[in-house]
C-alpha cells in the first residue's frame, strides 16, 4: 500500500440494515460524518473487493463498502424479494435513504459500474460524483466469456454446478472465473467470493434472480440519457483488460459531458485487487483536484443512521 495513503489509515466498523428486501451488512471507514463515498462491486463478489482502496480513500472522506446480494452476500435476502435489475437500483436509493446519506460519490466495477450507470440517470440528484472502473456498459452486460453463468441461471442446477466448480481454487484461475478478472488474487479473498452461493441454495436463489434480469437492453437505455447528466465522472479502466474492450471507456468519457478518462497499468478488471494504490491515488485527485468535496451539509446529517452494529 502507498505509505502516503495508508498513514493513518481509520479503522472500519461493520454495521447492517434492514431494508424491504432483507439485510443489507456493510463496512464502513473514515468518520461517520465524513462525506459519503459508497462503493459498488459486481456479480459473485462482495465488498471485500474494496478494502484496500476504501481505508485509503477514507483518510479524506467516510467510506461506505455494502455487500450487495449479488452471490457472495453474507446472508440471503428475503425469500420474496425483487432482485431484478430495477429493483436492485431501487435498493441502493433505499440503502442510501435508510442511512442518511444525500449526495453520494458512487464508486463501481463490474456489474455494479452497470448499476452505477442506471442509478445516476435514474437519481441524478442524490450523485455528486460517480467513478467507473472497467465495468459492464452500451452492448455489453454481460461479457461472452462469462454469459455461461446467465445461461446456467435458467437451467435448474445450473449454478449449484457452477459454483460446485468453483468450491476448487484451480478453477477459479481459469478464464471463466477470476483467471481474466485479476492478475493478482490472494486466495483468501478469492474464498470469500467464491464460498458464499457455493454453500448456500438461498444466496444462489438470490443471485439467479438478478442473473435472469440483467442484459444490454438496461446499459444501452440509460446510455442514452448520459449527455444529459452533468455530474463529474472518472473513469479508471485497466489498459490491459481483457473484459471490458477499450472502446466502453472512451465511449463513457465521450457521452458523459464532465468525463474524465484515465487509463491504468498492469491490471485487469478487478483494478481494486491489482492496483489499489494507483485507484486510491486517482479517485483522491479527482475528488480534491474536481472540487467534489465541500462540508457535510444538513442532509448529509440529518438524524442518526438507521444501521446497527454487526
Amino acid at each position: 500500500m502507498d505509505s502516503k495513503l495508508s498513514a493513518g489509515a481509520p479503522p472500519w466498523s461493520a454495521h447492517q440494515v434492514n431494508t424491504t428486501a432483507g439485510v443489507i451488512h456493510w463496512r464502513e471507514w473514515g468518520h461517520p460524518t465524513g462525506f459519503p463515498v459508497v462503493f459498488v462491486h459486481g456479480i459473485l463478489v462482495n465488498g471485500r473487493l474494496w478494502d484496500q482502496v476504501a481505508q485509503s480513500v477514507a483518510r479524506l472522506v467516510r467510506c461506505m463498502v455494502p455487500d450487495w446480494p449479488l452471490g457472495a452476500h453474507p446472508a440471503p435476502m428475503n425469500p420474496d424479494a425483487d432482485l431484478s435489475v430495477s429493483a436492485m437500483v431501487e435498493l441502493m436509493r433505499e440503502f442510501l435513504d435508510r442511512t442518511h446519506l444525500d449526495k453520494v460519490v458512487l464508486v463501481g466495477n463490474d456489474s455494479g459500474g452497470a448499476l452505477t450507470q442506471l442509478f445516476l440517470v435514474r437519481y441524478p440528484q442524490r450523485v455528486r460524483a460517480v467513478v467507473l472502473t472497467p465495468c459492464d456498459a452500451y452492448d455489453v452486460w454481460l461479457p461472452a466469456v462469462f454469459k455461461p453463468l446467465e445461461l446456467a441461471a435458467f437451467v435448474p442446477g445450473g449454478l449449484w454446478l457452477l459454483s460446485t466448480l468453483m468450491r476448487f481454487r484451480a478453477v477459479r484461475r481459469l478464464p471463466i472465473a477470476f483467471g481474466w478478472l485479476a492478475r493478482r488474487m490472494p486466495a483468501q479473498l478469492s474464498d470469500c467470493f467464491a464460498l458464499p452461493w457455493a454453500k448456500s441454495r438461498p444466496i444462489r436463489r438470490d443471485v439467479a434472480k438478478f442473473l435472469r434480469d440483467l442484459g444490454p437492453r438496461h446499459t444501452t437505455a440509460a446510455a442514452k440519457s448520459f449527455s444529459r447528466i452533468h455530474v463529474p465522472v472518472l473513469i479508471c479502466w485497466a489498459s490491459q483488460d481483457r473484459v471490458f474492450p477499450a472502446r466502453l471507456a472512451r465511449n463513457l468519457a465521450r457521452d458523459f459531458p464532465l468525463a474524465t478518462l484515465q487509463w491504468l497499468d498492469d491490471a485487469y478488471t478487478f483494478v481494486p485487487i491489482d492496483q489499489p494504490e494507483k485507484l486510491a491515488r486517482a479517485i483522491v485527485d479527482f475528488l480534491q483536484t474536481g472540487s467534489q468535496l465541500t462540508p457535510p451539509t444538513q442532509s448529509h446529517l440529518a438524524g442518526q443512521p438507521e444501521r446497527q452494529s454487526a
